[in-house]
C-alpha cells in the first residue's frame, strides 16, 4: 500500500446551478448561466478588485483534506487584460484563512486546475473541530476586461484526501511502534 495515496472527492460542482453559493460583488459580477460542460459562467462588467466574488452559504466537511482544487476556465485571450488571479479562502474553526499559494494565475484562453494546499495548522484545526464545518470563498482579481465583458467559468471544487486504506496503514504502523516502544521500556 502507498502511504501517500490520495483520492479526490467532489466538494462542489456548478453544472446545474449555484447550489447554495452566492455572488458577493453584484456591481462587478453577474451570472450568465450554468452548463454541465463548463459549470457556472460569470461575467465581469469591470476589472475585478480582488474581493470575494463568490461565497458558500453553507459549510463543507473538510476533515482529512490535504488540498482543495478549483477547476476554472477563462475562454478568451483578451479577457481581463491577459491576466487573472484567483484565490480560495476557508472560514473554519480557527477563523478566516487564505489558502496557499495565494492568488494563483489562471490560464487565460483555457482550463486550469488551481491547487490550494491546507497547511498542517489548518488541517489540525479542522480535524480537531469536525462538528464546525468550513465555508469557502472564491476571490477573483486582475486586469480590466479589454474586449467587452470578461467571462470566467467555475467548473468544480474537489478535495484531496488520503485513501482510507492509507489511513488504516498509517494507524496500524503507529500502534505497532507504540507497542514496540512500550515493550522495550518494560
Amino acid at each position: 500500500l502507498n502511504a501517500s495515496a490520495q483520492q479526490t472527492i467532489t466538494i462542489e460542482n456548478w453544472a446545474t446551478g449555484p447550489d447554495g453559493w452566492a455572488i458577493n460583488e453584484a456591481n462587478i459580477w453577474s451570472t450568465v448561466g450554468f452548463s454541465p460542460a463548463t459549470g457556472w459562467e460569470l461575467q465581469a462588467a469591470s476589472g475585478p478588485d480582488y474581493g470575494t466574488a463568490l461565497y458558500s452559504a453553507f459549510s463543507y466537511d473538510l476533515v482529512n483534506a490535504t488540498a482543495l482544487n478549483l477547476n476554472v476556465t477563462i475562454p478568451n485571450s483578451g479577457d481581463f487584460g491577459y491576466y487573472l488571479q484567483i484565490e480560495l479562502a476557508i472560514n473554519g474553526p480557527e477563523g478566516y484563512a487564505q489558502l496557499q499559494p495565494s492568488y494563483q494565475g489562471a490560464n487565460i484562453g483555457g482550463t486550469t486546475t488551481l491547487t490550494y494546499n491546507l497547511t498542517p495548522a489548518e488541517q489540525s484545526a479542522i480535524d480537531a473541530a469536525p462538528a464546525q464545518d468550513s465555508s469557502l470563498n472564491v476571490l477573483i482579481g486582475g486586469g480590466t476586461p479589454t474586449f467587452g465583458d470578461g467571462q470566467v467559468y467555475l467548473n468544480s471544487i474537489t478535495a484531496s484526501v488520503p485513501e482510507p486504506s492509507s489511513m488504516a496503514l498509517l494507524s496500524m504502523g503507529a500502534v505497532g511502534l507504540l507497542k514496540f516502544a512500550r515493550r522495550r521500556i518494560s
